[in-house]
């Protein structure tokens, strides 16, 4: 018999490595083995030490609860920021980055797992780190007048694919 399902406000972290796919293609044990390294080095202490749960693995990914969206954040930004640090001295082809998508909502919880909006916009998020980005960018060089920068083929296919533009206009500076 099955637990009974249960809803909460959560904090939901879903992260996961930066072309993985390409760093285990040239090197899959060091890759494996350098993540691994991470993971109990830096993100699953940042998770714990703010109060969250890893819920789920699954190769270089993970989705972890928080009560609160401060809790959260706090350990998006310090996995980001020891990353940064470590990735000083990493050469091109063993940098190491994530990518994290945070959201707080609704879930469903069955014993361990959890499911529902809260986790599917958590990881939409995600997936959108690098168009997200893009856009920081554009809106940073129209306050400071930055040099222009090609958008992502990701943010390309946005505008392609919308007859408004999409997420990709830059935005106004009134």
């Amino acid at each position: 018999m099955s637990a009974p399902v249960s809803r909460r406000l959560a904090a939901i972290v879903i992260a996961d490595v930066v072309g993985y796919t390409r760093l285990m293609e040239r090197d899959d044990s060091g890759t494996y083995a350098r993540v691994r390294l991470i993971r109990d080095e830096v993100v699953d202490p940042a998770i714990l030490s703010h109060g969250g749960r890893i819920v789920k693995t699954a190769g270089d990914g993970l989705v972890a609860e928080f009560t609160n969206a401060l809790a959260a954040l706090r350990a998006s930004i310090q996995i980001q920021r020891q990353m940064a640090a470590r990735n000083t001295t990493a050469t091109a082809e063993e940098r190491i980055d994530y990518r994290i998508g945070v959201n707080l909502g609704d879930i469903m919880v069955q014993g361990s797992e959890i499911a529902g909006d809260g986790v599917n916009v958590a990881s939409r998020l995600e997936s959108l780190v690098r168009l997200l980005q893009h856009l920081w960018h554009q809106h940073l060089q129209d306050l400071w007048h930055l040099p222009e920068r090609r958008p992502p083929p990701a943010c390309r296919r946005a505008v392609r694919d919308r007859p408004d533009g999409g997420a990709c206009r830059r935005p106004s500076t009134r």
